[in-house]
């Protein structure tokens, strides 16, 4: 996938990556019972900005797939998507029918293969709220109105975001996180804008505003009031976007370019390694407390190199991160044969 060569939309994806493999290694190792749950709680302060960042992301990249014919769509976008659900769900299967993971028992469930394709489990969601998003982007491109999608899309993700919970399925989150893919796709312009602009100070309290917002909305139990999280993830993207363009040229932002380049790998493969390093340490006879303590965001880093380093080893293993040709349209072909 491009990013059009905007060196921080690369280092703002590989930040919505190193949170979310965050997140995963905070529920896996808490459920699990071998880390702090506190890193449950703080997991929560980056919900505002985890999946609303990397939507937003995902829709200011995709203003020009829109705009071509659903030919090109489906074979730029939507094959290799829906291609990729089926193709991980079946290596997650594998990987967690030899490594079983208790509090995560249907990674090992093969009914949760065969329905993947239509309702994927786990992190796969994301994939295909992704699909759904670009094809209702382009349905609505030039027919409705810029204002009628954000309002509709708006209130749908209030509803959504307000009842989601640990049980909650793919379409929900979906509903949730629409109004932000759609945020990216009309609002790119003005969000570049704002962010050429580079002001740090401005970047800093903004983003300690929001997680301050968080904190207290996630204390007082704010987060399922319709419109919260949805109204907090406005300011979360903004505070998020500037203090990563303050930091454009670091050593820093140069590792998170070389994550959000290899994005879509990383994401399928986190969550293995992820299970596996639990696994290991479940072999233990304990976990000492000072090591539960810094747990989430070691096996975190872990988990996001070492799903590199997996990428640049099996990345020429044929269909693993690329869709199949029969299910490219005839043009498409033709075209990859010139």
């Amino acid at each position: 996938m491009t990013t059009d060569r905007i060196p921080w939309f690369d280092t703002a994806r590989g930040f919505a990556v190193v949170l979310v493999a965050l997140g995963h290694a905070t529920m896996i190792l808490v459920e699990e019972g071998v880390s702090s749950p506190v890193w449950y709680v703080l997991s929560q302060l980056a919900l505002a900005i985890r999946m609303p960042l990397f939507f937003a992301l995902s829709g200011m990249l995709a203003i020009r797939i829109v705009d071509r014919s659903w030919r090109d769509l489906w074979d730029r976008r939507l094959a290799l998507l829906l291609w990729m659900i089926l193709v991980w769900t079946v290596i997650r299967f594998a990987w967690f029918s030899l490594l079983p993971i208790d509090s995560f028992p249907h990674y090992a469930d093969p009914g949760v293969v065969l329905i993947s394709p239509v309702w994927p489990t786990g992190i796969f969601w994301f994939l295909q709220a992704l699909a759904l998003y670009l094809v209702v982007g382009k349905v609505m491109n030039g027919r409705v109105p810029v204002w009628v999608q954000l309002s509709g899309a708006a209130v749908l993700s209030a509803v959504a975001l307000g009842a989601l919970g640990s049980e909650s399925g793919s379409y929900q989150r979906a509903a949730g996180y629409l109004f932000f893919f759609l945020l990216g796709l009309h609002g790119r312009r003005r969000i570049v804008a704002l962010a050429e602009r580079r002001r740090p100070f401005v970047a800093a309290g903004l983003l300690a505003a929001v997680v301050l917002a968080s904190g207290l909305i996630f204390a007082v139990d704010l987060d399922h009031v319709p419109g919260v999280l949805t109204a907090l993830g406005v300011p979360a993207i903004l505070a998020t976007v500037l203090a990563l363009r303050a930091i454009d040229g670091t050593s820093v932002a140069r590792i998170l370019q070389s994550v959000g380049r290899h994005s879509l790998p990383v994401f399928v493969i986190h969550v293995l390694v992820i299970g596996g390093i639990t696994r290991a340490l479940l072999l233990l006879p304990e976990v000492p407390a000072p090591v539960q303590a810094v747990l989430p965001p070691v096996v975190a880093t872990l988990a996001v190199v070492s799903s590199l380093v997996v990428w640049r080893l099996t990345r020429r293993i044929p269909r693993l991160y690329t869709a199949p040709r029969i299910l490219m349209t005839r043009s498409r072909l033709r075209a990859s044969a010139v």
